[in-house]
């Protein structure tokens, strides 16, 4: 996902077509590496992070 830290100097349909790939690469890694339960939480009465096992 290291190209969206910088200007995409595309068509506008090429560009559409990468930040759509990149949704369905980031579904899928999500649904197969099952990042939603590692992910950051914060604690709701200490407003601390707790970190994901994902780091």
């Amino acid at each position: 996902f290291r190209c969206f830290h910088t200007i995409l100097c595309l068509k506008p349909q090429t560009v559409e077509l990468i930040v759509m790939a990149a949704c369905v690469l980031h579904n899928l890694l999500r649904i197969r590496k099952g990042m939603l339960q590692e992910a950051d939480q914060e604690d709701p009465d200490t407003h601390e992070l707790i970190p994901g096992s994902w780091r």
